[in-house]
C-alpha cells in the first residue's frame, strides 16, 4: 500500500526528490496545500476504490494517516 501511495504522490502530485515513508508529513515535508490534498484524495479514492469523506480530511496529516484510513475503509470489521 505504501509503495502505491508513493507512486501516486510522485506521478499525480508530482512530488520529487523527497524520501517518502509513513511518517512523511503531507504539508510540511511534501508541501501539499488543501487543493493538492483534494487531488490526492481523489486519486486515492479512484485507485483503491474507496470513499473518503471530506470530514475525515482534518485527521490526515501523514502518509501513514492515509494508510490507516485506507485500511479502515478496506477492512471495516478490523479482520
Amino acid at each position: 500500500m505504501l509503495d502505491r501511495l508513493i507512486e501516486l504522490l510522485k506521478s499525480e502530485i508530482q512530488v520529487r526528490d523527497v524520501e517518502i515513508n509513513e511518517g512523511t508529513s503531507l504539508k510540511d515535508d511534501l508541501g501539499l496545500d488543501s487543493l493538492d490534498m483534494m487531488s490526492l484524495v481523489a486519486e486515492v479514492e479512484d485507485d483503491f476504490k474507496v470513499e473518503i469523506d471530506e470530514t475525515e480530511l482534518p485527521g490526515i496529516h501523514t502518509v501513514g494517516d492515509i494508510i490507516s484510513k485506507l485500511e479502515e475503509k478496506l477492512n471495516p470489521a478490523g479482520l
